[in-house]
């Protein structure tokens, strides 16, 4: 899928953002929650202990009554039920959480008065009720914790216990013993209702969540569910759900420890919700008390906050990604324009030119640069128009030029098939379109073929003219009957004639004679021609006879005769062979090419030809750099 540039921007700066913003979030929501989890804990535990202190305060609060009323009797020694009754009734109008109160004297210093006695004032709905003084006082007196506080002389709360005097409510009791004159004189006890504890003090449960209240031994001396007080317990509760998080609760409710657990059991908190129970004990009575708050209650108010700051953020997110949109639009905007040109003068427009982009930054460089660039492109494609249609038909030309050249070359290769006693091939390559090589044969009679074979100096046109001049006048002469050397004498003079004097011609002339072998030459600088013999041996055949054609008017050429022998061949070349030259600068040579032509000993000449020119053209790298020619005679 291609994107824009523009796009491709706005990812860049969008994606990073979001990536960074996303791990910048979770790191500090991270440590935000585990910071607010870590307070709200704390809040809650101290939540338990303010309503464990609460409770606590309640509890000492009616301790300091039953004290007051110890203390009044310790210094005001009477017997006198009346006053005591009324020390009683005071009692309970101090505090709506007493429901009775007792005072027991088991001795006064008035010696007629050694019984016991105990009188009792009990809360009812109509008021306050006075009872019997010696229907409970064995029960009361044989109780544990009277005897503990007696024998102790420490004031001390009893364990929850049903009072049948009391209308057989679960009560718990005060009691401060008694001093007159430093020996025990009785005692004086409070009761404090256990069943309906949430009503009577008020704990700050605005919200009515559940609690309880257990004695040190687990027992639940306050329960949401009426029927689990004194017959149920923190610890058997536990027990039956399985639950580790109660088994902890009940371990730590039990001995005193503060603290919070999260608990969900269907079984015991009547919900499937996941709720916090907080815990504390209650330090004047050895009890512990624990309540249970739904944690969607508890952390309502911190998720809340998360919620704002995770909008809060999304929404700034948003905004920035917004405002990247527009700003990336409007930076990409100019590109846009620039691309559509791009593809405008891909599609060959050259008169287009970009327009609104007048910005001095690199963009508006660019849109500057982009139309500069267009209208030298403008100027050039004209240019190159022409210089392509001027060598178009100077290609042409060439091409022509090519075709007449080639036409002065002998046609059909190998030749005269219809003589046993010879084989003739030769092959010409120019370097360019047109070359200064050129080789010729024709028979000069029914039994002397004439050979030549020449190299005008440069390349080109005019090279290529000098050797259609030369190739003339050299037919012309030597079908006028005349010998190697004339001929050669009269080019060079017919050359110097027609004042090119930069140009000359290396040639190699000769006469061969079909029947006798005999061959009749003259050389006029031209590189000497190999003799492959019949034995297996490459020579150089003949000599040098005279001096380049056309350069100089006083030069004097001479002609020599040589033999061929049946099978032997004659190899006349250009020194476009010796001198081809390896894409690494290596010349040939001779003596490689002497080595090469041995390989072809016995073999056609035309194999000969085709064979060695293309074995040059690839040791040039499939390039020649000079025009190449090859001419093989063989004499069967």
């Amino acid at each position: 899928m291609r994107l824009s540039i523009r796009w491709k921007l706005i990812l860049a700066i969008v994606l990073p953002l979001l990536l960074i913003a996303s791990v910048v979030m979770w790191f500090t929501f991270d440590r935000i929650n585990n910071y607010a989890m870590a307070r709200t804990q704390q809040q809650v535990i101290e939540q338990a202990r303010y309503f464990a202190a609460r409770l606590n305060d309640r509890f000492a609060r009616v301790a300091q009554v039953a004290q007051g009323t110890a203390g009044v009797l310790e210094i005001l020694d009477t017997a006198d039920t009346g006053i005591l009754y009324q020390l009683l009734e005071a009692d309970l109008e101090q505090d709506p959480l007493i429901s009775g109160a007792a005072i027991v004297l088991e001795g006064t210093r008035s010696e007629s008065q050694q019984a016991v006695i105990m009188p009792t004032v009990y809360r009812s709905n109509e008021g306050s009720v006075r009872g019997d003084m010696a229907g409970a006082n064995n029960a009361v007196m044989e109780r544990t914790w009277y005897r503990q506080a007696r024998d102790t002389g420490q004031a001390r709360w009893s364990g929850p216990y049903r009072n049948g005097d009391a209308g057989d409510r679960l009560v718990n009791t005060y009691a401060v013993p008694i001093y007159r004159d430093g020996l025990y004189a009785g005692m004086t006890m409070v009761d404090i209702p256990l069943g309906n504890l949430d009503e009577l003090i008020d704990f700050g449960n605005d919200r009515g969540h559940d609690f309880v209240i257990v004695n040190a031994h687990g027992q639940f001396i306050s329960h949401p569910n009426p029927d689990m007080i004194w017959r149920g317990s923190v610890a058997a509760t536990a027990g039956q759900t399985d639950n580790p998080a109660l088994q902890k609760l009940a371990n730590e409710l039990t001995s005193g420890e503060t603290g919070v657990i999260k608990v969900r059991e269907p079984a015991v908190l009547q919900s499937e919700e996941l709720h916090w129970v907080f815990y504390a004990p209650v330090a004047i009575t050895g009890w512990g008390f624990a309540m249970a708050v739904p944690e969607r209650e508890i952390l309502g108010f911190l998720n809340s906050q998360f919620k704002v700051a995770a909008i809060g953020i999304t929404v700034m997110i948003a905004l920035v990604i917004v405002c990247v949109l527009i700003i990336g639009t409007s930076l990409t905007r100019p590109l846009t324009r620039l691309s559509r040109g791009v593809n405008e003068l891909a599609r060959g427009d050259l008169n287009l030119e970009i327009e609104g982009i007048n910005s001095s930054d690199e963009i508006g460089d660019l849109a500057r640069g982009f139309n500069s660039m267009v209208a030298r492109l403008r100027r050039h494609v004209y240019a190159l128009t022409r210089e392509v249609a001027a060598r178009e038909s100077w290609e042409s030309e060439m091409k022509f030029a090519h075709q007449v050249q080639v036409s002065l070359m002998p046609a059909g290769s190998p030749a005269f098939l219809d003589r046993d006693e010879l084989e003739l091939c030769g092959v010409y390559r120019p370097a360019r379109h047109v070359a200064g090589d050129f080789f010729d044969y024709f028979m000069l009679d029914e039994n002397r073929l004439f050979l030549i074979i020449a190299d005008v100096s440069g390349k080109g046109m005019a090279s290529a003219l000098l050797m259609a001049v030369t190739r003339t006048i050299v037919r012309n002469q030597a079908r006028s009957g005349k010998t190697p050397a004339e001929i050669l004498g009269e080019a060079n003079r017919l050359l110097i004639e027609t004042n090119m004097p930069s140009l000359f011609v290396t040639m190699f002339i000769a006469s061969y004679s079909i029947d006798s072998g005999e061959i009749t030459y003259a050389n006029a600088g031209h590189p000497r021609p190999f003799k492959i013999c019949c034995d297996d041996k490459v020579t150089r055949f003949g000599d040098t006879t005279g001096t380049i054609v056309g350069m100089l008017e006083e030069a004097e050429f001479t002609e020599a005769h040589e033999r061929l022998n049946p099978g032997d061949y004659l190899v006349l070349y250009t020194d476009g062979v010796t001198d081809a030259r390896s894409p690494e600068g290596e010349f040939l040579g001779e003596d490689n090419f002497i080595d090469l032509l041995r390989t072809y000993i016995g073999k056609p000449v035309e194999e000969i030809c085709e064979h060695i020119v293309d074995i040059l053209q690839s040791y040039q790298g499939n390039s020649l750099k000079d025009d190449t020619t090859l001419l093989v005679l063989k004499r069967n």
